[in-house]
């Protein structure tokens, strides 16, 4: 999978808007799972049926995750 080193933190929604990232996660068939960082901010991983996963915000720029 694409695991990166350090991943970005998905920025809080406001107003009751969508993450993009997690958006288009689900819209290419990922499943979004949040994830905490050791200092306990959280980001979002997209998990794909075929077993690969992708943090949400690379996957969202096209930095290399293939769905």
């Amino acid at each position: 999978g694409c695991q990166p080193g350090n991943a970005t933190p998905t920025p809080e929604t406001t107003a009751g808007l969508p993450n993009p990232a997690s958006v288009y996660c689900e819209q290419v068939g990922g499943t979004l799972e949040i994830m905490k960082n050791p200092d306990g901010s959280e980001y979002g991983m997209c998990n794909f049926p075929n077993g690969t996963s992708c943090e949400e915000w690379a996957l969202f720029r096209g930095e290399g995750c293939k769905a």
